[in-house]
Formats: C-alpha cells, structure tokens, sequence
C-alpha cells in the first residue's frame, strides 16, 4: 500500500549508498544520496562528564547492548586481552540493556564496565567527549552510522567494525580503525593498538574532524533543499 505514494515522492533522498540500492530495486527510482547531519558544535564544545578524563583509558559503547547486532558480544569477547593490557580500562556504556546479566556475562571483568543507562543528547555527547575511543562492534542492520559521525564531531577516536556503511563514514579506515566484523580478537588489537598509541590516536581524530564537516548541519539541509523540486500538477481526467 505504501508504494503508491513512495512514487509520488519527487524530491528523493537516500541517507546512505545502501539506502540508495533499495530504493533503486524496491521502487525502481534513483535517489540523490545526502547523509545524515549532525550540529559539529554541539559536539565538539560539550563538556566531559564529572570525573574525565580518568588516568586510565575509557572506551564507550553507545547503543541497546542486549540487541545483538550492536555487537556487544565482540566487545566482551575483546575484553580479556584489553584489560590485560590496560588493567585500569573503563567500558563506558551508554543505552539500555540488562546490566545485572551483561555484568554476570563479564564475570570478573565487570569491574571495568560503568552503566550511565539511557541518556538525554547533552549526556550522550559528553559521554562521548570524555572517551579516548568509541567502539562500534556492530554485526549488522546499519544503513547509515550517524553514531560514528556524532563521535568523530566530538573529537574522538573511533573503532569500528567494517560494515559497509561504516566503512562509507570512516572513509575506508582513514578516518578510524575499521575491523573484520565479529572478530573479537582483532577487535581488541585493535582497541590496544589505538589506545596505546597517542600519536596515531590524535592522527585519527584529526582525521576524523575534517571528514565530520561533510555532516555538518551547516552544509547537508543546503544539499538536501538543492535535491528537492515542486511536484509537477497532478493529472486530471
């Protein structure tokens, strides 16, 4: 019943390249392909959180941790060799889940996972302005990673999986350190290898904030009005 009135649709906007291949299969049109944008500003002058920056490093997941495909069973599969090489490693973990049986999955490396819940946007991007990394671990089910783009705006070093729209956002790994999706061991050397590196850290932010300007609101609502024509009248008779 929908698709009636997806082809009335004239100004056509995909936020991602695979959003733009189903709409090209599903509805037998092409679209102008113009990310997700996010305010830089409102990211990168947050404020950390009370307590950050900690002496040790703070990795932060962001996201709903008992769905499987953000990928939480590839971080705590990574877990065991990060904590051995960071024995004073936070995992900060922003959204909703059941924290008693993630703590039970961790066993005794639950001492490293700290629980803010779910959070407002101000939260969320402090949360993100006091990490060294955030993790995307994710499995599956992504057509866009807005979350990548909010962390690379708030100046902060990213790891994530290569799914293919991650892979679109960080640029093929110029922008942040891509890994084979599911694999917790070069998850976590990954991790290792990005915290324990400041200079390849900063590298990767800065990298990351000239790539986030493409995102900036100031730039995609232009790209998107320039996208979108009046329909033509409607045909009577």
């Amino acid at each position: 019943m929908l698709r009636p009135w997806h082809e009335k649709i004239v100004g056509r906007i995909a936020v991602s390249e695979l959003a733009r291949r189903w709409q090209m299969e599903a509805l037998g049109s092409d679209a102008v392909e113009i990310p997700n944008g996010v305010d830089v500003r409102s990211f990168s002058g947050a404020p950390v959180l009370e307590g950050y920056p900690r002496e040790g490093k703070t990795v932060l997941f962001l996201g709903r941790y008992d769905e499987p495909r953000k990928g939480m069973d590839v971080l705590m599969g990574a877990l065991p060799k990060i904590a051995t090489s960071f024995p004073d490693v936070e995992i900060l973990i922003v959204g909703r889940g059941d924290e008693a049986e993630l703590r039970v999955q961790a066993g005794p490396l639950a001492k490293h996972l700290k629980f803010l819940g779910q959070v407002d946007d101000a939260t969320k991007a402090s949360a993100m302005r006091s990490a060294d990394v955030y993790c995307a671990p994710n499995i599956g089910g992504e057509s866009f990673g807005i979350v990548l783009v909010e962390a690379m705006a708030a100046g902060t070093a990213v790891v994530a999986s290569s799914l293919d729209a991650f892979r679109r956002v960080l640029l093929d790994g110029k922008a942040g350190r891509l890994t084979p999706t599911g694999d917790a061991d070069a998850l976590a050397a990954a991790l290792i290898d990005v915290l324990g590196n400041d200079e390849g850290r900063t590298q990767l932010v800065a990298a990351g904030t000239e790539a986030v300007q493409r995102y900036d609101w100031s730039v995609s609502p232009s790209r998107s009005c320039s996208s979108t024509r009046p329909s033509p009248p409607l045909a009577h008779g």
